[in-house]
């Protein structure tokens, strides 16, 4: 079979395309909540030749869940996320180290609203407990309980940004009620390095081999033009 500049031109941008992906999957390697993301191409594009529609998967299997003894940083064992109020509205996260805005509510490091039951949490001054199922006291008082979700079909959210993903309306949301929340700890990014720099070497050479034959059939259409003028 033979193809043209322009189909294989389709592969290798798609190969380039995936290999974005995969950087950005490195640099967040550190990056607490993190969820590696893959771009794939499975499924034939009828209207071009060469092309695949794409598809991406967020891997939502846990992080390492980190110690860190911050009583503001929470982690969720298992499945579930953190309900946050953005200022795109709501949204969901993984990444659980929090902070206390100026008028005293739980809020994301980018400022975003931590939700409970109840809404925004708004702590007092005082020593600030929270339980393995979300709720919260500070000096023993009941303050509100973390609102954690979880999702029939989490592969339907999307990524606002960052670690922060937004429901469409097709994930299906529901409580999780039994979920592990463990106080004085992170989840840490589920990215693996070693496999990504792997799979970036791979893509690498393949763009490299996409290079050659996009230059070989192009000297070839070269070739049969100069030949046809010489004939004409």
């Amino acid at each position: 079979m033979i193809y043209s500049i322009g189909e294989m031109s389709n592969v290798y941008q798609q190969t380039f395309d995936q290999l974005d992906f995969i950087a950005n999957n490195v640099v967040n390697s550190s990056t607490n909540g993190f969820k590696a993301v893959k771009l794939f191409y499975n499924t034939p594009d009828p209207d071009k030749g060469m092309a695949f529609i794409p598809k991406v998967v967020v891997d939502y299997s846990p992080g390492t869940i980190h110690r860190t003894d911050n009583p503001l940083d929470i982690a969720i064992n298992g499945e579930g996320f953190f309900t946050i109020q953005s200022k795109d509205g709501t949204s969901y996260t993984k990444q659980g180290n929090f902070t206390i805005d100026k008028e005293g509510n739980l809020v994301t490091t980018d400022g975003g609203y931590v939700l409970g039951k109840a809404g925004k949490i708004k702590l007092p001054d005082g020593k600030i407990n929270v339980g393995e199922k979300g709720d919260i006291m500070v000096d023993g008082n009941p303050v509100d309980t973390l609102k954690i979700v979880s999702f029939k079909n989490p592969q339907a959210l999307t990524r606002v940004e960052g670690c922060l993903f937004s429901d469409p309306g097709n994930a299906g949301v529901a409580d999780k009620d039994d979920s592990l929340v463990r106080q004085g700890h992170i989840e840490l990014s589920n990215v693996q390095v070693v496999k990504e720099m792997s799979d970036m070497i791979d893509l690498h050479r393949s763009v490299e081999f996409y290079q050659k034959v996009i230059q070989t059939i192009s000297d070839q259409d070269k070739l049969a033009t100069s030949q046809i003028g010489r004939l004409a």
